[in-house]
């Protein structure tokens, strides 16, 4: 129709993580990803549509904001220093509210994931899980093809010019994941002491003090495009030998 005004239309995102500088790049991320894909629904010609981030640090102020404003996703960070996410998702969800939600966490206990997959809410574990906020939030607002596309084998191109062997990169790949060096052992079908071994001779190869300055050094990044390493880990073999 000539004349008409056509409103433009606005989706609202709540992230809930305690942890400031995490929650500063999680909403970052996100104005940056809508700003620049400039997502539209499927299958609709409107106006772009733009998003509104709302970010807090406590389970209390996050239930305060779901049950007084009307969100499209809620991204929540489990454990708080005054309580569970997943205990607010239950609330939420005893109350009627079916916002799609996305668990963020890093630890490791299943239990954590049959709860919050009984609850209809996905989940991501950290420190890694920018691209699953992407691709969490494009799936909720219906866009047809996500600007995040994963793309395979960025760790090892990152870590080709340190020489890592192939074991050694199952070992950083595992630890990228908050595996402890027991729970990598385990997984990879090796001893401690040779995860522990491998360990020293990484953060050598990446001139890294700590372990997590190594992981930091490898991980995706936090803004723009996120590059994800969907490899999955290799099954345990018998021809490990200690080192």
């Amino acid at each position: 129709m000539v004349g008409a005004v056509r409103v433009e239309r606005s989706w609202r995102v709540l992230v809930l993580e305690d942890e400031v500088a995490f929650r500063r790049r999680v909403v970052a991320t996100l104005q940056l990803h809508t700003s620049s894909t400039a997502s539209r629904s499927v299958g609709e010609d409107g106006p772009a549509r733009k998003m509104e981030v709302d970010d807090v640090d406590t389970v209390a102020a996050a239930e305060r904001k779901i049950f007084r404003q009307a969100y499209d996703a809620w991204i929540l960070d489990i454990w708080l220093p005054d309580g569970s996410a997943l205990d607010l998702l239950e609330h939420a969800r005893r109350e009627g509210l079916r916002t799609p939600a996305l668990m963020l966490t890093g630890d490791v206990d299943v239990r954590l994931a049959n709860r919050a997959q009984l609850l209809g809410a996905e989940m991501a574990y950290k420190p890694d899980v920018m691209a699953n906020v992407l691709v969490f939030v494009d799936r909720v607002i219906g866009v047809r093809a996500p600007r995040t596309a994963p793309r395979i084998g960025g760790l090892e191109n990152a870590a080709t010019g340190a020489g890592l062997s192939p074991r050694e990169l199952d070992v950083l790949r595992a630890s990228r994941r908050g595996l402890s060096r027991a729970q990598v052992a385990e997984t990879l079908g090796l001893s401690e002491n040779t995860v522990k071994t491998m360990m020293r001779r990484l953060l050598i190869k990446g001139e890294a003090r700590s372990a997590s300055e190594l992981i930091d050094r490898w991980r995706t990044p936090l803004l723009g495009l996120p590059q994800l390493d969907l490899d999955p880990l290799p099954p345990a073999s018998d021809d490990d030998d200690d080192a």
